[in-house]
């Protein structure tokens, strides 16, 4: 059974990178889980499959440690609607991605549109 995620802070990072088959565009959030536990995780957008994934990483040391820093750091703080940042997160994923980025996924999303 899967724990719903709740989106805390972001995006907050970006990255391309090379998958077989195709790329991948990921975006950084910081969220927590229900079991109370923040953290950051990654949105996933595969070229090749043409759908989001989210990407929850293993937790080493150095996760752990960032991890309870975090927690620590937004558990007690009450968030309201009004306090998150204006505009849509979709403005803020594309106004990551450079022109070429944004062909690419646009281009990948026609494709499955066509299909």
């Amino acid at each position: 059974m899967s724990v719903a995620i709740v989106w805390i802070a972001g995006p907050i990072g970006y990255a391309k990178t090379l998958v077989e088959g195709g790329q991948s565009f990921r975006w950084s959030f910081i969220a927590g889980d229900g079991l109370g536990c923040i953290r950051r995780y990654t949105l996933a957008f595969e070229t090749k499959t043409r759908e989001f994934r989210v990407i929850a990483p293993d937790r080493n040391g150095w996760e752990q440690a960032h991890a309870d820093l975090l927690t620590n750091l937004y558990r007690p703080i009450s968030i309201l609607r009004s306090d998150l940042p204006k505009g849509k997160i979709l403005d803020a994923l594309r106004g990551m991605l450079t022109d070429r980025d944004l062909s690419i996924v646009s281009a990948a999303s026609l494709l499955r549109a066509a299909s």
